[in-house]
């Protein structure tokens, strides 16, 4: 798989990286330097200057070396390890915690990775607390220190990872059907939005996890994907429907209309 960036500034810059590898998620650094590029057979980071992209530290590379090396001494370890690597989703945390890395796997397993660890211990946390697919993860954007998973096992989960080593599960929402996509708010930091199987839109908080702030039946089919515009009022959402649709969060109404919709040719699998 080819990756390509493009300049924001320049528009005619490009540069191009060529992984053989497929890439199911990617994530940039906070300081837009580095790029994680994560898949099945695939975890590494890359670093972006200058018109190139040059590797810069493969940690699937660095956690199998390990655990081989290792392996006489713990062989089970060492194998439960290596099923947490194939990834459908990874996200770069911020801040004080610039240098963690999170994953989520298909089989409801998540990691928490050291980048700033060389080629030692590069594994900080396995945790093993969905029952299905894990299909999305998000740092919030303040501290960097609480991560959201959004899991096929009809639950979102809030984590503190201000001790990585010992990560701790804090609390559950139970949306009550698979969760295929959640974000934080850019605005408030107690609130997320998700979206479900069952076409849901919903703002939640994490304050009170019994229940969503607002609920709107979004789509007529699954809806896959959801991302927040700069002002956190408004959120847009894409789903199996090939309906792409913009909703009012400072609305109450359940029943509301979105504020923009128009149609895709194709199902929306991911909108930013």
């Amino acid at each position: 798989m080819e990756l390509t960036f493009v300049s924001r500034f320049l528009p005619s810059q490009t540069a191009a990286h060529k992984t053989s590898i497929p890439i199911a998620a990617l994530d940039i650094n906070s300081n837009k330097t580095h790029a994680i590029l994560a898949g099945k057979e695939i975890l590494k980071t890359v670093h972006v200057s200058d018109g190139k992209v040059t590797e810069d530290f493969n940690l699937r590379s660095a956690i199998v070396s390990y655990s081989s090396a290792h392996a006489s001494q713990q062989a089970e370890t060492a194998s439960q390890q290596r099923e947490f690597l194939p990834a459908t989703d990874v996200r770069w945390s911020h801040g004080h915690y610039d240098n963690i890395i999170a994953t989520a796997a298909i089989n409801g397993r998540m990691a928490l990775y050291d980048v700033n660890s060389g080629n030692s211990r590069v594994a900080l946390a396995w945790i093993h607390e969905h029952s299905g697919q894990v299909n999305k993860l998000d740092f919030d954007p303040f501290l960097g220190s609480l991560l959201l998973s959004a899991g096929q096992d009809k639950t979102v989960r809030l984590w503190d990872i201000r001790e990585p080593k010992a990560v701790k599960f804090s609390k559950q929402f139970y949306p009550r059907t698979p969760v295929r996509d959640a974000r934080w708010s850019p605005r408030d930091g107690v609130e997320f939005a998700i979206c479900t199987d069952a076409g849901v839109v919903q703002k939640w908080d994490i304050r009170n996890p019994s229940a969503p702030k607002l609920s709107i039946n979004g789509h007529e089919k699954a809806c896959y994907a959801i991302d927040w515009h700069p002002d956190g009022i408004h959120v847009i959402s894409g789903g199996a429907d090939k309906h792409i649709r913009v909703w009012d969060f400072q609305n109450e109404n359940r029943r509301q209309k979105p504020v923009f919709q128009m149609k895709a040719p194709q199902a929306v699998r991911n909108i930013r």
